[in-house]
């Protein structure tokens, strides 16, 4: 009995020495497989932030175009309006300086005739002298 026995032993510390050795295995699988899913969680979350960033600048990025496209937005009536005014001045101008050179013929009209008639007041009194 003791032959059975011990050969049941030295089957048992078999049995447990492949069964510590497949265990030590499958551990160590896992502890790789384990420090394989950290690294690729520490690169998710790398990603994570760096998208995060991205986002953030491109959210920046989108406020300063809406701002500067709303700016544009309000400054075009006025420039619309300077802009009209600016012709009508042109077309003041333009009336103005119309009339001022009507004026200037007039006043060159009324120099003529008063020239004229003092031309003539001459002459009538060297006629009369």
């Amino acid at each position: 009995m003791s032959a059975k026995l011990s050969k049941a032993h030295k089957k048992a510390k078999k049995i447990v020495k492949k069964k510590k050795k497949e265990s030590k295995k499958e551990l160590l699988e896992a502890s790789k497989d384990l420090d394989s899913a950290e690294q690729k969680k520490m690169q998710l979350a790398d990603a994570a932030e760096h998208a995060a960033q991205v986002l953030k600048h491109a959210k920046a990025n989108l406020a300063s175009v809406q701002k500067v496209a709303k700016n544009d937005k309000s400054l075009a009536e006025p420039r619309k309006e300077m802009e009209q005014g600016l012709a009508k001045a042109k077309k003041l101008v333009e009336v103005m300086e119309k009339k001022a050179r009507e004026q200037q013929d007039k006043v060159e009209e009324i120099e003529a005739t008063f020239e004229q008639a003092e031309s003539m007041e001459a002459s009538q009194l060297t006629k009369s002298a």
